[in-house]
């Protein structure tokens, strides 16, 4: 019988995933609701969503980069 609460010999591999989940690759927002958002704010949702869509760029690069300023100018 083995022991539950023994602790991990070295054969045993680590978890996988350690971190927690992988964020998507981008703010997931829907077609529909951001045509909708962007019409019912008259247009100050896509700022919104220009800042989110830089800050998960910026968190899966890992380069330094000013979301919010790139969300207001996204050129």
């Amino acid at each position: 019988m083995t022991n539950p609460y023994a602790a991990p010999t070295d054969d045993e591999a680590p978890p996988s995933s350690v971190a927690g989940p992988e964020l998507p690759p981008f703010y997931p927002v829907g077609t529909t609701k951001l045509w909708v958002m962007a019409l019912a704010t008259s247009g100050l949702y896509l700022i919104f969503w220009f800042e989110r869509q830089w800050r998960y760029i910026q968190a899966h690069s890992g380069q330094p980069m000013m979301p919010f300023r790139r969300g207001v100018s996204p050129s």
